[in-house]
């Protein structure tokens, strides 16, 4: 299904080749019916967006979260699979905002855990969660150095959580049956320890390799699917 904006139709593609066609617009006012979703939403740690604000109070993050995966689940098909991509924690002040600080006082929001059990609570399924081993380096940033008062562990990986919709089996679609994928090391992709470089900030705030949608969905999706 074509993505509609309400009250504008057709939507003029973003993006064209002979392979795929590119769709842009708020996820919360695209109507689509997907076979996989990918998503890195905002960590509400003070990153400064053209619009979204990224230091909300606690509370509206929730809800924030809680409407980002109602939004997730309206638009998989069952069956479908989803793909979010969250920090296991982040630094938050708990009142009366959100905010990112190396100060080591600060509150540890447990980020992952949240996102779970928002995606959960809006009728997706978890069947795992990927660690992306970002390769930032090792050691400590901030915190205490050399002492054990109070050492604060950098954050050299991210998760990938693992949902679907319905259940996780899927069928090919007719005319596919035969298909396989034949990119390579299909080993290295079903691990769940993705070894990837982060991209580097250039025009976008928080950017993220291709790689890793690539992979979400090259194990979720067949030639001519509706990717959200």
């Amino acid at each position: 299904m074509r993505p509609v904006l309400p009250g504008v139709q057709p939507v003029k593609p973003y993006y064209q080749d002979d392979y795929c066609t590119i769709y842009h617009g708020d996820c919360r006012e695209v109507e689509v019916e997907a076979a996989c979703v990918v998503t890195s939403p905002p960590y509400n740690v003070g990153i400064e967006y053209d619009e979204h604000d990224d230091q909300m109070a606690v509370d509206a993050y929730e809800q924030f979260m809680a409407e980002t995966s109602g939004a997730i689940a309206r638009a998989v098909v069952a069956p479908g699979r989803v793909w979010v991509n969250v920090a296991p924690t982040v630094a938050m002040d708990a009142t009366p905002a959100g905010k990112h600080s190396g100060n080591t006082r600060t509150y540890r929001y447990p980020l992952m855990a949240r996102w779970c059990v928002a995606l959960e609570a809006a009728g997706l399924s978890q069947r795992d969660v990927v660690s992306w081993a970002s390769q930032r380096g090792s050691g400590t940033a901030w915190g205490s150095w050399e002492r054990p008062s109070a050492p604060n562990v950098r954050g050299d990986w991210e998760a990938i959580l693992m949902h679907y919709s319905g259940e996780w089996p899927r069928e090919a679609p007719p005319g596919q049956e035969g298909f396989q994928d034949r990119v390579g090391d299909w080993p290295g992709l079903t691990s769940n320890v993705w070894a990837v470089r982060p991209q580097f900030r250039t025009d976008h705030p928080a950017p993220f390799p291709v790689e890793i949608p690539s992979r979400c969905i090259r194990l979720s999706t067949w030639p001519g699917e509706v990717v959200f």
